[in-house]
């Protein structure tokens, strides 16, 4: 199994640095006014601060998208199956789950409401399906933490 590092430009890195140590390089979005820059691609330190004084306001800044963090993602992996490893750390989290359902009636109706199992099983070793599982268990959270739920 091969091992990729994605750093963004928020690292300090540069992307010359990055590309000569076999990093993958990821830029933040800076924004002047209406204009748009990809920090370290299209706009060096150099000329940032150099604008920085010329606009005389703030500028507006972007993280990395996550669609472009799976966009370079996909490019770095080698096929759309996931490895042994992968599927095995799989099926224990389905263990875990059943194991911690048997033990708080809270976290069975969760899994069971939220068909968290039979998700799972959907996975079936593809790497755009486990994408979709763990985006769905981020809104799963996010959607908890937004309606103010707490751990009891």
């Amino acid at each position: 199994m091969s091992v990729r590092i994605i750093v963004d430009s928020a690292s300090d890195l540069t992307k010359e640095r990055a590309d000569a140590l076999n990093l993958d390089y990821m830029p933040l979005k800076t924004i002047f006014g209406e204009t748009e820059y990809l920090d370290g691609v299209t706009i060096s330190h150099k000329e940032f601060y150099e604008k920085l004084i010329e606009c005389g306001t703030i500028p507006t800044t972007s993280q990395v998208s996550p669609h472009d963090f799976e966009a370079k993602f996909k490019v770095n992996s080698q096929s759309d199956k996931l490895n042994a490893e992968i599927i095995g750390r799989i099926n224990y989290m389905k263990i875990r789950f059943i194991y911690e359902a048997g033990r708080e009636p809270k976290v069975k109706k969760l899994v069971d409401k939220a068909k968290i199992l039979e998700h799972l099983e959907e996975i079936k070793g593809s790497r755009d399906q486990y994408i979709l599982f763990s985006r769905y268990m981020e809104a799963l959270v996010a959607y908890r933490k937004f309606y103010g739920g707490r751990d009891e």
